[in-house]
């Protein structure tokens, strides 16, 4: 969801929508440093975040937000215990898989 409107809710208008709406990832990313520390613990629970924005934000998050990720986002195994262990990988931008095997084929066996 996109508010255009956002500049012009309330604080409570805001945590509100941080609870029920579904806010897309750029606008958290575009709004994550304007936002109240409730409304950040908020987005952690009920909005749906990507890896590379929790792998960015991880080491800034206060003990409740990391929480709530843990618990609430669905992560994979793996990635939970890259969380917990404090070795999280840079996330590399998307590439498709058939660019990622091109990358990774050996040329010199042809």
């Amino acid at each position: 969801m996109s508010l255009d409107y956002w500049n012009d809710l309330t604080e409570d208008q805001r945590s509100s929508a941080c609870i029920s709406k579904r806010l897309t990832q750029a606008f958290i990313e575009k709004h994550w440093k304007d936002l109240t520390e409730v409304q950040c613990d908020y987005v952690c629970k009920y909005q749906k975040l990507t890896q590379t924005f929790i792998s960015k934000h991880w080491k800034e998050l206060t003990n409740l937000q990391r929480n709530n990720v843990y618990h609430y986002q669905n992560l994979s195994s793996s990635f939970k215990e890259q969380l917990t262990s404090g070795n999280i990988l840079k996330v590399q931008e998307f590439i498709p898989v058939k660019t990622m095997r091109y990358l990774d084929m050996d040329f010199e066996d042809f």
